[in-house]
């Protein structure tokens, strides 16, 4: 589950949809792009609100919004099921974390600082990608 519709919920989307995880997204407002991917790739994009109940079933969930105390109830409720948690820029708030990934196919290289320092990590990737 994808909780947050704009353009970091499409990027981490795009990463999940390449890793053939059926992704479901709910948000109040979802760019068109970003339900067309879900859709496009036997997913489903809600809108709506959140709630803890929607965490039935999930493998693994991804708050990807700008309302930190929505994050952190998306963290807890993830916690409390057991259910494995990324909180976009809130490593603290992790149970796994994304690396900067560089893909040039075949090649594909992934950067990580364990969530110490993602900038740093971005940056990196950027150097590689030139």
């Amino acid at each position: 589950m994808l909780v947050g519709g704009g353009q970091v919920a499409l990027r981490k989307a795009t990463l999940l949809v390449r890793a053939r995880a059926q992704v479901k997204v709910i948000s109040h407002q979802i760019l068109p792009e970003l339900a067309e991917l879900v859709e496009q790739n036997n997913g489903e994009a809600i809108i709506g609100e959140y709630q803890a109940q929607m965490l039935d079933n999930v493998d693994l969930v991804i708050a990807a919004t700008d309302n930190l105390s929505l994050n952190e109830q998306v963290h807890s409720d993830a916690v409390a099921r057991h259910i494995p948690v990324n909180v976009v820029d809130k490593p603290d708030l992790c149970s796994f974390i994304f690396p900067a990934i560089v893909d040039r196919s075949p090649l594909v290289i992934g950067v990580s600082s364990g969530g110490e320092s993602p900038v740093l990590s971005r940056l990196m990737r950027a150097k590689l990608e030139t």
